[in-house]
């Protein structure tokens, strides 16, 4: 690993550190994210729980897999098909879907960062960590730690905005 990757790692801990969604200064963006280290094949599966990968309904899966939807439509009423129909999904054995049995590849870091809400009534207790929910954020992943913390980085500026902390202050004299 280069020295400009741990950089642009510690650049992007600075971000999250600063950026309001995470609470700014109040936590820590580590403290808000959960990590797994996981085995992955070539196809970017870590071992399947129970050896399955969940096959979701659409033509093509359908045509693929037609015995094991038809069998799992039966579990089902006409309507709640008409309304579940995108949602429906099989559990297919990796070595059925692949034709080979599933191998180590490489391995993953894979990350989840949860962003804040404040959900007080006065915003003067800012400070009371029991004031602020954890929410659904981004997910990312790289083959190291770093790689991991810049694509969560980049994911997390696009969808909550390049924020700091004081990115919602009102300059002097314009209120």
């Amino acid at each position: 690993m280069n020295r400009n990757n741990h950089l642009k790692a510690q650049e992007t801990l600075d971000f999250l550190e600063s950026h309001p969604a995470l609470g700014g200064y109040l936590f820590s963006a580590l403290s808000l994210m959960h990590l797994s280290i996981v085995e992955v094949c070539k196809r970017g599966y870590c071992e399947p729980l129970k050896g399955c990968i969940s096959i979701y309904y659409n033509e093509k899966n359908y045509r693929k897999f037609r015995n094991d939807f038809d069998k799992k439509f039966k579990e089902f009423t006409k309507e709640e098909l008409k309304r579940q129909m995108p949602f429906v999904r099989i559990e297919i054995p990796y070595k059925k879907l692949f034709g080979e049995s599933w191998k180590n590849d490489h391995i993953e870091y894979w990350g989840e960062l949860t962003i804040l809400m404040f959900i007080g009534k006065n915003f003067n207790l800012y400070y009371d960590r029991n004031k602020w929910l954890n929410c659904s954020g981004v997910e990312g992943c790289g083959r190291n730690f770093e790689d991991m913390i810049v694509d969560m980085g980049k994911k997390f500026k696009t969808r909550f905005g390049d924020f700091d902390d004081d990115a919602f202050l009102t300059p002097p004299g314009k209120s």
